[in-house]
């Protein structure tokens, strides 16, 4: 079945779950560098990460209220990446 006819309730669902898969990699792998030992040497990615872990677990706690409260997954989404969201509808995602 293509993601486009499916009803508006089952897309704001996978949304829902893609976002709650990806809040759990954020926080698992930069636990993971948070909790790594000084050698081998993190890599760049990883060091700009642990850089911004303040910043990155404020985004986590954020979107995890977010979605708690049942904020709608079209809010959400946007503001993960930086964009300003869509006004609510009932068009596909």
């Amino acid at each position: 079945m293509n993601r486009a006819t499916w009803p508006p309730r089952a897309r704001r669902a996978c949304l829902r779950k893609l976002l709650l898969l990806w809040l759990m990699d954020t926080v698992n792998i930069l636990t993971t560098y948070l909790s790594a030992p000084a050698a081998p040497p993190l890599p760049e990615q990883g060091l700009a990460l642990v850089d911004r872990a303040v910043d990155v677990f404020r985004m986590a706690e954020r979107t995890s209220a977010e979605l708690a409260a049942g904020t709608d997954t079209r809010t959400v989404w946007p503001l993960r990446r930086g964009r300003t969201p869509d006004p609510p509808t009932d068009r596909p995602l």
